[in-house]
């Protein structure tokens, strides 16, 4: 005799992020908090559950990149909230496009800011509600254009009640200058550099949801793999806290807000001369090692004329993974035959000959370049940081994790590795190579 499921319960930190996701004043919710636990799952649920009671509605639920959405929200997220909540629903699914259709006419969307306005709409579409899961990786200007298509006037079935359009984001909270801090906690009108006017602020609450809240459903060692982390991955991805920036940090937000190139269609439009991806290879592989830093690096010559500089760095994507020597040698050849690049470089101190012999295994053409750490971080770093203090340095779009070693790393700090920050070193030091040599020789850097 089969037994039946479990019945799916609600955890109490899930009920009061639904009380604030269906306040009577505010409009905008942030679920924010440590990982795994249960923002994007209470965040999805919701939607599902306004699709069934507002007929003919229509629901967004985005990544800033359309691949991430397909492979977190789309055939893992969703397939949980069905399997669990909605089971009973006769849903279709059109997996080209990403939709979900309900019985009574409702929708629900996936998708990626990246895809802008193309195809079938997203932002060139009106919606009820908007998820923006993982929002720190989003501009506050993707936001803010998306926020304006909150637009449809949508009816339950009776008629009557009136369904009020929202968005909700989901958060593994950075820094305390992130614009989401800004936004949703201290009220800010990042735009205009004001305090949010009163009846502003009243639309933008949070709330914070952490693993030790959904311990129920978590696997047992899952707390104890937290708690062994550095402080400040602890307290981002347990304890579900805001950080201030590195007293000692080598790079600026400031700097790097100001060098940004905030959209793809702006780095489409790039010639890039040469493109380098930077590893900084992991000793170990599970759970609780290193990442291996993989970092892709675009550089454009500077003009005929202009001495000053050595030409313009992109920091295109980051790649990094925790994983075994097999899966993050493929990720750095699916980074270089993704961005078509010249080479790839990678630090083998540690890992000596192992580390081209992995990436070998993974494809035996291409070309890697050895470099070895004979100076410290520190100052290998010193001439990239003086790229991104005099406007040569860009990172595109949003690199969070990248842009967080980069403003939150504290040299001083023996005990922690940024490993997406030395991948990205080695990719910029190796673009600029005789570049920077020729400028400082015309006295210029």
């Amino acid at each position: 005799m089969n037994e039946a499921p479990p019945q799916f319960r609600l955890t109490p930190a899930q009920i009061a992020s639904l009380e604030k996701m269906t306040d009577a004043v505010a409009r905008h919710t942030l679920l924010l908090g440590g990982s795994q636990s249960g923002k994007t799952f209470i965040a999805v649920r919701a939607i599902m559950m306004r699709a069934v009671r507002y007929p003919g509605s229509r629901h967004l639920c985005l990544r800033l990149h359309r691949v991430t959405a397909e492979k977190y929200l789309w055939r893992q997220k969703l397939l949980e909230v069905v399997d669990k909540c909605f089971a009973d629903i006769a849903l279709q699914y059109n997996h080209s496009k990403m939709i979900v259709a309900f019985p009574n006419g409702s929708t629900v969307w996936f998708g990626g800011l990246d895809e802008g306005e193309k195809g079938d709409g997203l932002l060139g579409s009106n919606w009820n509600t908007i998820l923006f899961d993982e929002a720190n990786e989003m501009l506050a200007e993707m936001m803010q254009k998306a926020r304006t298509r909150l637009s449809p006037k949508t009816r339950r079935s009776d008629g009557k009640t009136l369904c009020v359009n929202r968005t909700f984001a989901t958060v593994n909270p950075t820094f305390k200058t992130h614009h989401l801090y800004r936004t949703y906690v201290e009220k800010f009108d990042v735009f205009r550099n004001l305090p949010m006017n009163p009846d502003v602020a009243a639309l933008y609450n949070w709330i914070r949801v952490n693993p030790k809240d959904n311990l129920e459903n978590l696997g047992q060692d899952y707390i104890r793999e937290l708690s062994s982390l550095s402080d400040a991955n602890r307290r981002r991805f347990l304890d579900g806290e805001w950080s201030e920036e590195a007293v000692n940090a080598l790079f600026k937000l400031s700097d790097i807000n100001r060098n940004r190139v905030a959209t793809w269609e702006a780095i489409g439009r790039i010639s890039f001369d040469r493109i380098v991806v930077g590893v900084d290879p992991a000793v170990t592989s599970g759970a609780t090692a290193d990442f291996t830093g993989i970092v892709v690096v675009g550089w454009t010559r500077p003009g005929s004329g202009d001495r000053r500089s050595s030409g313009q760095y992109y920091i295109l994507e980051d790649r990094s993974i925790r994983g075994t020597p097999d899966e993050w040698a493929q990720a750095v050849v699916d980074a270089y035959l993704h961005w078509k690049a010249d080479l790839i470089v990678g630090e083998t101190n540690n890992g000596g000959d192992l580390v081209e012999k992995n990436l070998r295994s993974a494809s035996r053409t291409i070309p890697f370049k050895k470099v070895v750490a004979s100076r410290g971080k520190v100052k290998r770093a010193q001439h990239v940081v003086s790229l991104n203090e005099h406007g040569d340095l860009h990172v595109a779009v949003c690199l969070p994790e990248l842009e967080g070693e980069m403003v939150g790393w504290d040299p001083l700090d023996e005990s922690t590795s940024p490993d997406r920050l030395d991948a990205m070193v080695w990719a910029v030091t190796e673009l600029s190579g005789m570049n920077i040599r020729r400028a400082r020789s015309l006295g210029t850097i």
